[in-house]
């Protein structure tokens, strides 16, 4: 969930990314499927969440790749 990407574990756009491409790998290794919780609130990228914009754009990429 991206709340505890940024406030919990407070990792960057890099590490976030990495993070949930690993997860998403792993899901897929066993045939499972990957969900993204994305909060309303978390696009607005003019405040807490700025320089995030391209970090779910290629967080479904990757997904979508992975098919």
């Amino acid at each position: 969930m991206d709340r505890t990407y940024l406030k919990y574990l407070q990792f960057n756009k890099e590490d976030t990314l990495n993070d949930i491409a690993q997860l998403i790998d792993q899901v897929k290794k066993f045939q499972g499927h990957a969900h993204v919780i994305w909060h309303n609130s978390s696009f607005d990228f003019d405040g807490e969440w700025k320089g995030f914009a391209k970090v779910f754009e290629k967080i479904i990429n990757f997904k979508l790749s992975r098919k």
